[in-house]
């Protein structure tokens, strides 16, 4: 059976997944159809007969979307971005013209584009996170060098200071003398921590000095918790739950920055007060297509929606200053990004925050052989 010609036009029409209309010349829908139509949930019958002025009222974009149709009215095409909803289109709109070539409204199509645009972004968000580890990589070093002298020199007026001090000194010598071993414990205390920032840039650098190989990630989830216990330890109960994984291909000290970060993020995010309610948990599983997925949440104060989207950006922080770089989980994203594997964290105000580490299996891994006391228990 032959199909009609104008049927075989709607048909094509409706399963675009584009928006092909027409205006008339007071600029009012005089068709709409397309797929992209149903994903915003509208039909054609609600489109036309509406000004485009009405439509698109309220739109950040709708100024620019007139002028294009008032263009078209004039005899000029015009390409441009619009917004519908939250979805992102490419629009073409050009004069639509009668047999006599008359100019009677206007035509446009629109392509969806919106996940090319979330693809785009991550593309450049990916590309700026590279070129910031290169910068970093190239500061810390030149950081390095000079902080080597001050840590010996302080070290050293330090060591020759305690040799100097008499037996048996006066009370205003005594004064002196402790003024001098405050301050110098505190340039110490200030350098160390400039040391331990380079220390974290440098870490976007490493490369071949790391040494990688099938890990078992409660293992360095467990030198982690370690290494913090005693500042989860004020604030609130740890929870394990770490069940088997697949062993995962990756460095235990790179891996164990990650998991570290995480943890004193989680401690940071509660307030003193209630360790009794306040919770920590880390949780190992294995996700359907046989990934290792970590996560560590807390009963905080949670991540405010408005700059969920820039934690992950360097040198961006809601901590106080002086509390944070900015650079904590910057890292963290590098070094799961470079490891094949992926970071995500879902949170909300006064609920708290779960980041989430997904990293793939390492080559013929199954389950990891050793056992540790994998109960779940607060510590």
């Amino acid at each position: 059976m032959e199909i009609d010609a104008d049927l075989r036009l709607s048909f094509v029409t409706e399963q675009l997944p584009a928006i092909l209309w027409t205006t008339d010349r007071e600029l009012r829908f005089s068709s709409a159809v397309g797929a992209g139509l149903a994903a915003m949930g509208i039909a054609s019958e609600q489109v036309v007969g509406v000004r485009l002025e009405d439509f698109f009222a309220g739109d950040s974009m709708a100024a620019r979307n007139l002028a294009a149709h008032r263009a078209a009215l004039e005899g000029q095409g015009t390409s441009t971005d619009a917004r519908f909803g939250n979805r992102v289109f490419q629009c073409r709109i050009d004069p639509l013209r009668d047999g006599r070539g008359e100019i009677t409204g206007t035509i446009g199509v629109a392509l969806d584009i919106t996940e090319r645009k979330k693809m785009e972004a991550k593309l450049i968000q990916a590309e700026r996170l590279a070129s910031m580890g290169t910068l970093a990589a190239g500061v810390a070093h030149e950081i390095n060098n000079p902080l080597t002298y001050v840590m010996a020199n302080i070290g050293f007026v330090a060591d020759r200071l305690t040799k100097l001090v008499p037996r048996d000194p006066s009370p205003s010598v005594a004064t002196q003398l402790q003024e001098l071993a405050t301050a110098l414990a505190e340039a110490q205390e200030g350098a160390s921590r400039v040391r331990q920032i380079v220390r974290d840039l440098k870490i976007l650098a490493r490369g071949d000095e790391e040494r990688y190989g099938p890990i078992d990630v409660r293992g360095v989830i467990e030198s982690s918790i370690s290494m913090v216990s005693n500042q989860i330890r004020m604030k609130a109960q740890l929870v394990r739950t770490l069940a088997d994984v697949p062993l995962v291909e990756a460095s235990e000290s790179r891996l164990g920055q990650v998991f570290l970060n995480l943890l004193v993020n989680a401690t940071q995010a509660i307030d003193h007060g209630d360790v009794a309610g306040n919770k920590i948990a880390v949780c190992t599983s294995t996700d359907p297509v046989g990934r290792a997925v970590i996560t560590v949440s807390d009963t905080g104060a949670g991540i405010p929606p408005e700059v969920m989207g820039r934690i992950f950006d360097p040198f961006f922080t809601t901590k106080p200053l002086g509390v944070g770089t900015g650079l904590g989980l910057f890292i963290c994203h590098g070094i799961v990004k470079a490891l094949g594997g992926e970071i995500a964290a879902e949170s909300a105000p006064g609920r708290g925050t779960t980041f989430r580490v997904t990293l793939p299996p390492a080559r013929g891994a199954s389950k990891a052989g050793f056992h540790l006391n994998l109960n779940p228990g607060r510590g």
